[in-house]
């Protein structure tokens, strides 16, 4: 759980910490994450995943207001397509029953 959210949450935000004062201080800049439509939706086994991907579509959602219209923010939503920190997540956490 925990790597899972630092490496997706944390991670994008210790990005934009450090990159928006530079933004500011141009006067412009872009910010884009990856996110998964699993922020969004419920599935077994996708507890960490999940919430760390709703909490990279909200961070994004915030910073896009606390920075506009000097810094856009935007996220980037695919679906599942499977991944290493899907499934080390999966471990950790596996779905009832499984």
């Amino acid at each position: 759980w925990r790597r899972t959210v630092e490496v997706n949450t944390m991670g994008s935000h210790m990005m934009a910490a450090l990159a928006v004062p530079h933004m500011i201080e141009r006067g412009w800049g872009r910010i884009i994450n990856i996110t998964s439509i699993e922020g969004a939706r419920a599935a077994p086994g996708y507890a960490a995943y999940a919430a760390a991907k709703a909490g990279i579509a909200n961070l994004c959602s915030a910073l896009a207001m606390d920075f506009a219209p000097k810094v856009r923010v935007n996220t980037i939503t695919r679906d599942n397509a499977g991944s290493l920190m899907i499934s080390a997540s999966k471990a950790v956490f596996p779905a009832a029953g499984t």
